[in-house]
């Protein structure tokens, strides 16, 4: 039986030769495409990936402390049992709310809210009606890329407490706080005119100053703001009543719930009794 003969492929015309070269043009060109991507994203990874280890090494070398310095180092003797704060009024064994300040020296927020509220805390910590501690942060400094005007008001103030006088050394920060915000402390600043505002003479001004100048208090300020910034919401000021910073309705808006207090004991009183 004869079979039909089977005629062999036409052969491709141009146009579809034309068809199969761009198509194998751009498949390559798509392949040399992700190389080139590829090749840029892992240059920029390490990019800055070194640029971020040049700025962590910078940073550590500039708050190294030396092997006299770190003999030095001491612990502020009113920090909370926790770690995370100063409590201004320690001797208060009564059962009573506890409001945490978290604070930045650097921070015009928090000196306007110390100028507002500090008398009415102070004055219901001094009754022992609360227990008044505050956390110690730089987070002002490092947004305006000078940590260490923070970090040296943070030193300072604790040092402040080793000596005694915290609670006025803090008044002193704030209302010297510079005009305009980021030009931060000078150390004459912290160190003589602040201690000198807080009523320090010797040997107690001596010891305050040896404490700065050994950064005597570097590792607590380190490791007390290591201990607060989990219950901290990234906003200074804060105010936090046992641990909770309630949020409430004024205006329409949703504000921290001091935010609308009065600067009387009567409000804070009755607010502390509603929140706590």
């Amino acid at each position: 039986m004869s079979g039909r003969k089977v005629s062999p492929p036409s052969p491709p015309t141009r146009r579809e030769q034309l068809r199969a070269e761009r198509e194998a043009q751009l498949r390559r060109s798509d392949r040399r495409m992700r190389i080139i991507w590829l090749v840029a994203a892992v240059v920029v990874v390490a990019i800055i990936a070194t640029v971020a280890t040049v700025v962590v090494r910078n940073r550590s070398a500039g708050h190294r402390l030396t092997d006299q310095q770190l003999a030095a180092q001491v612990s502020p003797p009113n920090l909370n049992a926790a770690g995370s704060a100063i409590v201004e009024n320690p001797r208060t064994t009564a059962d009573v709310p506890t409001i945490t300040v978290y604070l930045d020296f650097q921070c015009p927020a928090c000196k306007s809210f110390n100028e507002t509220y500090g008398p009415v805390l102070n004055q219901l910590a001094g009754a022992s009606e609360i227990k008044l501690e505050f956390s110690i942060l730089t987070v002002i400094g490092k947004r305006l890329g000078n940590e260490d005007a923070s970090e040296r008001a943070g030193r300072a103030a604790m040092c402040a407490d080793v000596v005694g006088v915290y609670p006025t050394y803090h008044d002193a920060l704030f209302a010297g706080q510079p005009e305009q915000e980021g030009a931060g402390f000078t150390d004459e600043q912290l160190r003589v005119t602040f201690a000198n505002q807080a009523g320090l003479q010797n040997p107690e001004l001596a010891k305050f100053q040896q404490c700065y100048d050994q950064r005597a208090t570097a590792n607590a300020l380190a490791s007390q703001q290591e201990k607060a910034l989990p219950s901290f919401d990234g906003s200074t000021p804060q105010v936090s009543i046992n641990g909770k910073n309630p949020m409430v309705n004024a205006d329409g808006k949703q504000v921290a719930w001091w935010q609308v207090l009065d600067p009387s004991s009567a409000a804070w009183e009755q607010a502390i009794a509603q929140y706590k």
